[in-house]
């Protein structure tokens, strides 16, 4: 490997497309052929991305088994990143294998990632479970940061389709920790959009567009919860259920139970209770009828 390819590898590895494509831009050798497919994929140009890496494996030959496996699993992410999924997955476990036959450990476990996060794509859960699993037990020892990010984000979000948002919550934190000491800014901007996201991807069913954590809203400890229910306009305040079906302004629960029982109050009693000197209008319904 030259300088040149040395050179624009690292600067792909940090996450500078532009910086490796100054150096191999003007090359069709196959290492340069890879690595200009790869600063392609970063810069979201998916099908050119794709053209590239196939040129760089048929040129590299069946001798070149590492750098050809190598370019399978690029591709692979590449058709990922760009959500096709006619991929053939066995192409993608024979690169896996023959990376780890040719001592490769760290793009096998890359290319097992990739599986997982397929089988997450297509709504497989437990095959992306058990993928994943194998993942974390083959990376026993400690990970390389970029690895350890997407896997954590890979689990984050897992566990929200699994519906533990607290889980989510902490492995979206770990694959944060893990970016920022991978000193990538694409990588952490990218976590840092999963962070943020409303529509339940990578991201949480209460969260909004403001940035706010991941997880259900937070209320005081002790607090009564005033949340009707879909069916039966039940609420909880405490250990008590009440009947709000009726969708009535009643008063507070104590004050109601004392002067009605466990009936709730009309409407024009209770604004008039409320609010003394304050004229009430009739509903419009009310109007008709009179109108009639």
């Amino acid at each position: 490997m030259d300088s040149l390819v040395a050179s624009a590898a690292r600067s792909l590895a940090a996450g500078d497309p532009l910086g490796a494509l100054k150096r191999v831009a003007l090359r069709d050798d196959p290492p340069a052929l890879a690595l200009r497919g790869i600063a392609m994929a970063q810069l979201g140009d998916y099908e050119r991305a794709r053209k590239l890496l196939r040129r760089a494996a048929r040129s590299f030959g069946a001798r070149e088994r590492l750098a050809r496996a190598r370019c399978q699993v690029a591709e692979a992410e590449v058709a990922l990143a760009a959500r096709d999924l006619s991929w053939p997955v066995r192409t993608l476990d024979a690169a896996a294998r023959a990376l780890d036959a040719l001592s490769d450990r760290a793009n096998a476990l890359h290319a097992r990632l990739i599986v997982a996060r397929r089988y997450l794509l297509v709504g497989e859960l437990e095959a992306a479970e058990r993928t994943l699993a194998a993942v974390d037990v083959a990376a026993a020892t400690v990970p390389p940061p970029p690895f350890a990010a997407r896997a954590e984000l890979t689990r984050a979000e897992l566990t929200l389709r699994r519906v533990r948002v607290a889980d989510a919550e902490a492995a979206l934190d770990r694959a944060h920790a893990a970016a920022v000491a991978a000193g990538i800014p694409a990588l952490v901007a990218e976590i840092g959009r999963a962070r943020r996201r409303p529509d339940g991807t990578v991201g949480a069913p209460h969260q909004s567009r403001r940035g706010r954590r991941l997880g259900p809203p937070r209320r005081p400890a002790g607090a009564a919860s005033q949340v009707p229910g879909l069916r039966g306009g039940l609420c909880r305040a405490g250990d008590r259920y009440r009947n709000l079906s009726l969708h009535r302004l009643c008063p507070s629960s104590d004050a109601r139970d004392r002067v009605h029982g466990s009936t709730c109050v009309p409407r024009d009693e209770t604004i008039a209770r409320a609010r003394p000197n304050v004229h009430c209008p009739a509903p419009r319904r009310a109007k008709s009828e009179e109108m009639k």
